[in-house]
């Protein structure tokens, strides 16, 4: 398989290259933008949220679902004024979070209790709670189809749920220790992410097949630990590490085409 490698000592070098290149001298870099920009703005999510590892945006609502693993709960931020304005408790250690704009539900996964807490945009309420496989992680929504992905760690596998009817569909088989998941909603592909076997397999959304598993490098040294993908380009977006934690030399992203895998 051939795929395009981005690594950051490359980057950086690059970009210095061509910035010498550009100016003939090394002159002091001026700022793309004034420092007044720079200020951002710091939302306190405690004392109700605490420890926050992942979080999703509604677009269409404006609202910022806030996964917090260390109180078992999910922050609700209203993206106008900045402010917390709901809690809501889920299972215990939610990891992965995901948003369904159209249906405007929240879909959580949380790894401590092996299951997904369905959360009402609208109402703040949960839903539905739906147990998966073992130790999920990564969670993904297809707006198109309204179904669920979830990658199960801790089983090596994806669970496939109706988000619309909140129902099982499926259990598909793929990489050790899968980390996460992202779905290409304009072609119904699904990408895992699996840091074990540091591979990536494709699933078909639809027919919840198995497609392929694409292994990221000749060997197992490497680990994959996230994956985004870009429809309209249809290109999927690989970060990788070096298996051995002494390789500093061993950060990638992988660039894989998605019409071919390669």
């Amino acid at each position: 398989m051939r795929v395009s490698v981005l690594t950051a000592r490359f980057a950086a070098l690059a970009l210095v290259g061509l910035t010498l290149l550009a100016t003939g001298a090394a002159t002091r870099a001026e700022p793309a933008y004034p420092e007044e920009a720079a200020a951002v703005t710091t939302l306190t999510l405690e004392p109700n949220g605490s420890q926050p590892v992942a979080l999703a945006v509604n677009s269409s609502t404006s609202r910022i679902y806030v996964a917090n693993a260390g109180s078992d709960n999910v922050s609700v931020v209203d993206g106008a004024s900045s402010t917390v304005i709901a809690t809501i408790p889920v299972g215990p250690t939610p990891r992965g979070i995901a948003v369904d704009a159209g249906a405007n539900r929240v879909y959580v996964a949380s790894s401590g209790s092996n299951e997904v807490t369905v959360i009402d945009g609208g109402s703040n309420e949960v839903a539905a709670t739906l147990p998966v496989g073992k130790d999920p992680w990564g969670i993904a929504a297809d707006p198109n189809t309204g179904r669920v992905f979830v990658s199960n760690r801790g089983s090596g596998t994806v669970s496939v749920i109706d988000g619309r009817h909140n129902l099982r569909l499926a259990t598909v088989a793929v990489g050790d220790l899968p980390t996460a998941v992202a779905v290409n909603p304009d072609t119904g592909r699904v990408y895992v992410a699996s840091s074990g076997s540091g591979d990536l397999g494709v699933i078909d959304g639809r027919s919840n097949l198995l497609l392929a598993t694409l292994p990221l490098a000749g060997d197992s040294s490497v680990e994959a630990w996230d994956v985004a993908v870009d429809s309209s380009s249809n290109r999927v977006y690989v970060a990788t590490s070096a298996a051995e934690a002494s390789d500093a030399d061993g950060g990638t992203v992988l660039v894989i085409d998605g019409s071919n895998n390669s």
